[in-house]
């Protein structure tokens, strides 16, 4: 059963979760506005590439190829971030935002502007280590805020 939506009373606006909708959908729009070439060299080096992560943190075994150049653990790390507002479709997209509108609101309500937004951050990251040590050799770019919502 998809919720549609909920009746629980809320006492201030959930402003941090519109911007993250806003967010994911304004990145989704840059994304498909680009050509079928620039679309996958954006997905390559925005979205989490657990081998490129795991290589650049030294967690990556010898039999990984591919991810051969350097690469700082810094920029290795950037698509943890930004790999949370990229989407694979419009399918992807809309259930991420309709579960987000549905029960992030609530939730900021309940912890509060700024606790909500580490929240989020937090099971976003939490979501792409598991992501990561599930396949430390996947040189397949991981996208989606499913993680970060999920949490």
């Amino acid at each position: 059963m998809i919720p549609l939506k909920d009746d629980t009373p809320r006492y201030s606006t959930p402003l941090i979760n519109y911007f993250l909708i806003a967010a994911n959908v304004a990145v989704f729009l840059f994304e498909i506005s680009l050509d079928r070439r620039a679309q996958t060299g954006f997905i390559e080096v925005f979205g989490l590439v657990p081998a490129r992560l795991a290589m650049s943190l030294n967690l990556a075994l010898p039999h990984v190829h591919g991810a051969s150049h350097a690469i700082s653990p810094a920029m290795a790390c950037l698509p943890v971030l930004t790999s949370m507002f990229l989407h694979g479709g419009w399918w992807h997209l809309i259930m991420n935002m309709w579960f987000l509108w549905i029960f992030g609101r609530n939730l900021e309500d309940a912890l509060g502007h700024f606790p909500y937004l580490v929240f989020y951050l937090t099971c976003g990251f939490a979501a792409a280590m598991v992501q990561t040590f599930s396949d430390l050799g996947s040189q397949i770019p991981t996208v989606g805020a499913s993680g970060a919502i999920a949490g």
